[in-house]
């Protein structure tokens, strides 16, 4: 975008298009996030963010990194768990 145009937009609409660009630069993240929340979350809740995202665009990706990362420390707590627990003979 030029350097002209871009200052002839208001600011929600060159923020908009930043968070865009990010997005679209972090592709591989994001689906990669969209399918560890996916299934961390279920896709009815999944479906909702979705609808949600139609009205505020800008919402649904931190929103989906946020939850693929809990997730993804979920995922690390029961392992570390199971291993603790066969390390001390608990059940």
């Amino acid at each position: 975008m030029s350097h002209l145009l871009r200052h002839a937009l208001p600011i929600w609409m060159r923020l908009r298009i930043a968070i865009t660009d990010l997005a679209l630069r972090l592709g591989a993240l994001s689906t990669m996030a969209y399918l560890a929340a996916l299934s961390f979350i279920g896709v009815d809740v999944m479906i909702a963010l979705i609808s949600f995202s139609a009205v505020w665009p800008a919402a649904l990706p931190p929103i989906v990194i946020a939850l693929a990362a809990a997730a993804g420390i979920r995922s690390w707590w029961r392992r570390r768990r199971a291993t603790t627990d066969r390390e001390t003979g608990n059940s």
